[in-house]
């Protein structure tokens, strides 16, 4: 094979490398997949990276005077890259194993690995695909991925359960129903066994027939591939256990699915509520992070004492102090009640609200909560739905 002359424009060629490098595990124990597999292919540049469970195939136009291949180090190429200026780039392939970079006075001359000790990209097609909107995507991600565990031990709670399914969160009300008049949906869910996200979106058809469990470094890298799109622009689905592959633009993302079953998380969505309150998102957010200040470091626990007029919260710890706060109620229905939360994790879920307005119900004083965006009646209630689930602590 002829050795491989490129040039090509620095913007074009950082954006192709960023994408890749940021997939690749730094420390990872097979030095080549530290790597990225740099090829030609008619008038395009193609980069390939790979941690062996998520892959991505990624290329941009370019200038091919010849093609060829090379394996070089990611994040030295992303490094140089970073700080050359805008313009053209031109590299070759040398005969000693090397890759010579060179914009105008800058020279760079990277080692070259054997290509064919680089993993190849796992087959694919994009059969039985199904495409979604960016910012579908982005919502179904947003709203769930921070629920999901950390706790390796339960591998299948670390990443994201995607499924196509009726709608559980009907436009305009907060009641679970079975309703075989119920649309059908796109949904994410993700838990840790303390909380719960949900988030959903209308569909008109999808060939998803049995749910799957996105990992936690497939998730990230949906969101990296996302961010590189615009609002309207379709992503392309395709499940083909045991992966699970998005193509956006030209990028084509691989992703080994979780094995396991996903538990059923339904019974914790609570169907009735006895208090419900709407709340200004930003005011409750900023009173409720000052009363955390003197939580307890470990468990962040608050008492939320529901009132005609406020949500009144408390904290307490014996090492520093206490403190109290409190959240005017926009509306409010049911009885007075006293229950206690982790802070950080009603923190979360309001952060994962957009709307001005939280509609917060509680079940009772040692009943979850849930949270959800409160739109009124605006048309918005017809399409993006999420919801959030928390756990109540011991008072």
């Amino acid at each position: 094979m002829s050795q491989m002359k490129v040039k090509i424009e620095r913007s074009h060629f950082f954006d192709l490398i960023s994408q890749a490098n940021s997939l690749i595990e730094k420390r990872s124990v097979m030095p080549i997949l530290s790597k990225v597999l740099i090829s030609t292919k008619e008038d395009r540049l193609c980069v390939q990276a790979t941690d062996q469970d998520n892959s991505l195939q990624s290329q941009v136009p370019a200038q091919i005077e010849s093609s060829g291949e090379a394996v070089v180090d990611a994040q030295s190429l992303y490094d140089i890259l970073k700080e050359l200026p805008e313009g053209m780039i031109s590299f070759n392939e040398l005969n000693n194993k090397k890759l010579k970079l060179k914009q105008e006075a800058s020279v760079f001359h990277l080692l070259s690995l054997n290509v064919q000790d680089f993993p190849a990209f796992p087959p694919f097609k994009m059969v039985n695909s199904f495409k979604v909107k960016s910012k579908v995507l982005k919502h179904l991600v947003d709203k769930t991925s921070y629920c999901s565990s950390v706790d390796e031990t339960r591998y299948h709670l670390t990443g994201v359960f995607f499924e196509v399914g009726k709608n559980i969160i009907p436009a305009g009300t907060k009641k679970i129903t079975k309703d075989k008049s119920e649309e059908l949906c796109f949904r994410f869910v993700a838990t840790d066994g303390h909380r719960l996200g949900l988030a959903e979106y209308p569909l008109n058809h999808s060939l998803l027939k049995e749910g799957v469990i996105i990992s936690k470094k497939g998730v990230q890298e949906l969101k990296k591939l996302i961010s590189y799109s615009s609002e309207e622009e379709d992503i392309e689905v395709a499940v083909a256990p045991p992966r699970i592959l998005f193509r956006c633009g030209e990028a084509i993302l691989s992703v080994k699915l979780v094995e396991g079953n996903y538990p059923n998380y339904q019974p914790l969505i609570p169907k009735n509520s006895s208090v419900s309150v709407v709340i200004d998102t930003e005011k409750f957010i900023q009173a409720l992070r000052r009363v955390s200040l003197l939580s307890s470091n470990r468990f962040k626990g608050v008492n939320f004492h529901v009132k005609e007029k406020q949500v009144l919260m408390e904290a307490e710890n014996p090492e520093l102090g206490s403190a109290q706060d409190e959240v005017a109620c926009i509306r409010k229905k049911g009885e007075n009640l006293k229950v206690r939360f982790n802070a950080r994790y009603v923190l979360e879920s309001l952060a994962s609200i957009e709307s001005a307005q939280v509609l917060v119900e509680f079940g009772g004083s040692e009943a979850p909560c849930t949270l959800q965006p409160f739109l009124g009646v605006k048309k918005e209630t017809q399409q993006k739905q999420s919801l959030c689930v928390v756990m109540p602590m011991k008072m």
